[in-house]
């Protein structure tokens, strides 16, 4: 049990940076755009 919670917060840890990832780059790509 404590391993798939070990898994399971690390699967969560993953989509988190994925997603703020994705918000930076839609920023930055709308910043560029908003710029130019």
């Amino acid at each position: 049990m404590r391993v798939e919670r070990q898994v399971w917060s690390l699967n969560r840890w993953q989509t988190i940076t994925l997603i703020v990832l994705q918000l930076l780059l839609g920023i930055r790509i709308i910043w560029l755009v908003c710029e130019s």
